[in-house]
């Protein structure tokens, strides 16, 4: 009788049982930029198997599968806001539609995972970008900020001995930037040259730029980011000049003329010969 009893009870608790209403479990994991990427939009209850739309808000080099996984490679970074719609089996219950947020990190967040950069302009963007715990700032204090907010990383090998410049006054937003000797995580030493408004950057002046003397074949760790956590996008410039006019490439050698263009020193060599004895 008890078992009868048992049965009969667990009979009626499943016959109260209601279907549990479709629905969306928000959170997709954080992306990095140009890193491969793949994640299930998490949805449950319902009536099995799920359709989904066409999703709106997907960063460049994401998709969506039929079987609803997001994935690709990103090429972009930011904070994105991906609208999701998913229909079930029932075709008797309205479809729901869902709204997610996704942040995808610069490849280069980390200051171990700064990017190597010669000479010349490279196109970069913040959004997205974390901050680095408190390093070293030396005289690199801003309007009472010390830190460099919203950063990203890059490692330059100075291509001659001058005055190497490092710029962002190309920037669409209020940039600041420092410069730590050796390309070491984290940095072991104080800045040697950080900026936050430079006035060389008019009419933009809220770009930063840098000068300072470096050492042929010396790594250098750049770091970029903005101002109060402004993030935006632009150009990190590096020149090195080691020279301003022909007299200060002279070597003293009568055999070869030294001659500046464009901030680098060149060398020939003469001929010799009897009125010319080098």
């Amino acid at each position: 009788a008890s078992a009868s009893t048992g049965a009969a009870t667990l009979v009626r608790s499943f016959g109260v049982l209601e279907p549990t209403a479709l629905a969306f479990v928000p959170g997709l994991p954080d992306a990095r930029d140009g890193q491969p990427y793949l994640a299930d939009v998490p949805v449950g209850g319902g009536c099995p198997s799920y359709f989904f739309g066409n999703p709106t808000g997907l960063p460049n080099g994401l998709s969506l599968s039929r079987n609803g996984a997001v994935l690709g490679i990103p090429t972009q970074s930011g904070d994105f806001l991906i609208q999701f719609d998913l229909d079930d089996s029932d075709l008797s219950t309205p479809g729901i539609s869902e709204t997610m947020p996704l942040r995808v990190f610069p490849a280069n967040d980390e200051c171990v995972d700064a990017i190597t950069v010669g000479d010349g302009e490279t196109r970069y963007r913040t959004d997205g970008a974390t901050t680095d715990p408190s390093l070293p700032t030396g005289p690199c204090e801003s309007g009472g900020d010390q830190n460099v907010p919203a950063d990203i990383w890059y490692c330059h090998w100075a291509e001659c001995t001058g005055d190497l410049t490092v710029s962002l006054c190309d920037s669409d937003y209020d940039s600041k930037l420092t410069v730590y000797p050796g390309c070491e995580c984290p940095p072991a030493r104080t800045p040697i040259a950080c900026n936050d408004d430079n006035n060389v950057c008019a009419p933009h002046t809220t770009g930063a730029q840098a000068t300072f003397r470096a050492t042929k074949g010396e790594p250098y760790l750049i770091r970029v980011g903005g101002y109060d956590g402004y993030v935006g996008q632009g150009g990190l410039s590096i020149q090195c000049t080691e020279c301003d006019s022909d007299e200060d490439c002279e070597d003293g050698n009568l055999c070869t003329v030294n001659t500046c263009a464009r901030g680098r020193c060149s060398l020939s060599f003469l001929s010799c010969n009897d009125s010319a004895p080098c």
